[in-house]
């Protein structure tokens, strides 16, 4: 199901003092499979205006076991940015087309 080298977004389950919830959307490259562990890297961000508040984004490594129940799914990056994509590009049509001037 994955493959080494591509990039996926990861949504894991966590609980919280209100019950369990999906949390990530953060993306992830894959550098190994072995079974069930996926050996995860994800490069530090380039410099943004929220890192005086937030502070720098490092890289980082995991080893994601997605045999766990907290692993809830991924999907892979260049899906997300086609459908995001396909998106905008509707919305502009419909701007476009149901411009009234």
């Amino acid at each position: 199901m994955f493959e080494v080298g591509k990039e996926y977004e990861f949504i894991f389950l966590t609980c919280t003092d209100r019950g369990p919830t999906e949390t990530g959307g953060r993306r992830w490259f894959v550098q190994a499979v072995e079974g069930k562990l996926l050996h995860l890297h994800s490069p530090a961000s380039p410099p943004a205006a929220a890192d005086k508040y937030l502070g720098p984004s490092h890289e980082q490594n995991m080893i994601l076991n997605t045999g766990s129940p907290f692993f809830h799914s991924a999907r892979l990056t260049e899906e997300i940015d086609a459908d995001n994509k396909r998106l905008a590009d509707l919305a502009k049509m419909w701007r476009v087309n149901n411009h009234h001037n």
